[in-house]
């Protein structure tokens, strides 16, 4: 595990947070996911449930690698946290992720895909706005998230768009070609848990990137075309596009 990623996060079940109700039939954005069976008295880690993807006939579920541990054929539960234990639904297994060795490239997601669509119904929207497809964020942009631990973030500062970071990493030192984020206030800051959380501007409501991780100052996250062309290359199929309401 990386030290300075957000990764997931460790909490004893049960943890109500007011901003975001689950429920266990319902695939949105700012869900916590993770891969971990939970148990009563034990620590559940977990992740963000980023946003939907579609290629060909199958649907999936983006999230950060990291939070499914880097691995292929991985199974991913949505949590509910109405109950100790946490409730948890099997949404599907991993199809395509991308490597640890990638982040120092600014890449880090996996897409999960689901084994039936049929039994979810889906909330395309963020903050309740609807989203417009795929783009690039520019310097000074304000960005929106939506994270499992902290909700909603608006007007998150975009202080460069192909930035270069460091990580508290032996194995990996530079990390390049992410956006770097500059939130308003401490307590907007994000924490372990918001892994994988999709980064929206605001203006266009297109979304730009992945977030994945945090240092003392700033927020960063991947560009979320350039995962998206990542996890289609180790697929090796049709591309992965993002699904949005129409």
């Amino acid at each position: 595990m990386f030290s300075g990623l957000i990764a997931r996060n460790r909490v004893h079940p049960p943890q109500k947070v007011d901003f975001l109700i689950v429920s266990m039939s319902v695939i949105r954005a700012g869900s916590k996911v993770g891969i971990e069976i939970p148990e009563s008295g034990t620590k559940t880690n977990y992740g963000t449930l980023g946003a939907v993807l579609e290629r060909g006939g199958d649907l999936f579920v983006l999230t950060n690698g990291h939070v499914v541990d880097w691995e292929m054929e991985k199974e991913l539960y949505l949590y509910d946290e109405g109950s100790s234990p946490w409730g948890h639904k099997l949404l599907g297994k991993v199809e395509a992720v991308t490597s640890e060795d990638d982040v120092g490239d600014g890449l880090d997601g996996a897409a999960v895909r689901l084994d039936n669509p049929r039994d979810w119904e889906f909330d395309y929207a963020i903050n309740t706005k609807k989203m417009s497809g795929v783009g690039e964020a520019d310097d000074g942009d304000k960005v929106m998230m939506q994270g499992a631990t902290t909700g909603i973030k608006e007007e998150v500062a975009v202080r460069e768009t192909h930035a270069k970071t460091k990580m508290k990493s032996r194995k990996i030192g530079e990390i390049k070609d992410v956006i770097e984020l500059s939130f308003r206030k401490r307590q907007n800051y994000a924490e372990a848990g918001d892994s994988g959380s999709l980064v929206v501007e605001e203006k266009s409501m297109k979304a730009v990137g992945l977030f994945f991780m945090e240092t003392t100052n700033f927020g960063y996250a991947c560009r979320l075309q350039k995962v998206l062309d990542k996890l289609t290359e180790v697929g090796g199929k049709e591309d992965f596009l993002l699904k949005i309401e129409k």
